[in-house]
């Protein structure tokens, strides 16, 4: 699988350390996409522009003033 083989490169130049179950940053790292970095931290698939939130429920996609039709959902 592509995000676990993308983990152990981040993992083993120290980017991103393992504590417990959890991943913590070590630094900044840039993803290519809002996808990119939620199916990285999901492991699997993800739309980043409608999982990402703020503490009030925003999504990215809300946030940055984009629309999302129903049939994207």
């Amino acid at each position: 699988m592509r995000m676990i083989e993308i983990r152990d490169n981040l993992l083993s130049k120290g980017v991103i350390s393992l504590s417990g179950s959890h991943i913590v940053f070590e630094r900044d790292y840039l993803f290519k996409t809002p996808s990119g970095a939620s199916g990285f931290l999901l492991l699997g698939s993800s739309n980043g522009w409608v999982d990402w939130k703020t503490e009030q429920g925003i999504t990215l996609h809300e946030y940055e003033g984009r629309t999302l039709s129903l049939a994207e959902l």
